[in-house]
């Protein structure tokens, strides 16, 4: 009787004990708009609940696109916004010390207009250190391998062993000696 008085405690309690789970949020580029003689591109969110920072990495081609910046708008008002393009990544990055609500666009991609219309990826997401989390289109781009394939694999034991003191392990040529 009191065996079952505690699986039964356990067994109410125990969803108690689980973690909630944020839902996933859906962050993606809108379409880009010419205005003024640059591209405007929208970083849209359909819920900024309970967000106090995100790191997002948008890749795009630095051939076709020579600047690019990035500004917040008054979805992130408050918070601190940083862009930061290195080579073909731009980072953005926001933070703040209270959370917001919300949807819609919370920053833009600026690009001039040379002719081109600039194509960007979402690449990598975190929104509050990984806690929530997120649904993004990332790369699809699959590129098929020119030349000789691999045929075999040998796995041989690793080197330096200090359990074991005989020498290195052979590691084959990909050029037999002849």
């Amino acid at each position: 009787m009191i065996l079952r008085i505690w699986v039964v405690c356990i067994l109410t309690l125990l969803p108690l004990a689980a973690p909630t789970q944020e839902p996933a949020r859906c962050i993606e580029l809108g379409p880009a708009a010419n205005a003024d003689g640059q591209y405007i591109i929208p970083l849209l969110i359909d819920s900024m609940d309970d967000f106090i920072s995100a790191d997002i990495y948008i890749l795009f081609n630095s051939e076709q696109i020579a600047s690019v910046e990035a500004r917040r708008t008054d979805l992130l008002a408050g918070f601190f916004f940083l862009a930061n393009p290195v080579a073909d990544t731009l980072k953005v990055a926001f933070a703040g010390i209270q959370a917001t609500t919300g949807s819609g666009t919370f920053a833009e991609i600026l690009v001039p207009d040379t002719g081109v219309k600039p194509e960007f990826v979402l690449f990598m997401i975190s929104l509050n250190g990984d806690q929530i989390p997120v649904k993004f289109d990332g790369p699809t781009d699959v590129r098929q391998i020119s030349g000789p394939q691999p045929t075999t694999l040998n796995l041989a034991p690793n080197f330096p062993n200090p359990f074991n003191a005989k020498p290195p392990s052979p590691m084959p040529s990909p050029n037999p000696p002849g």
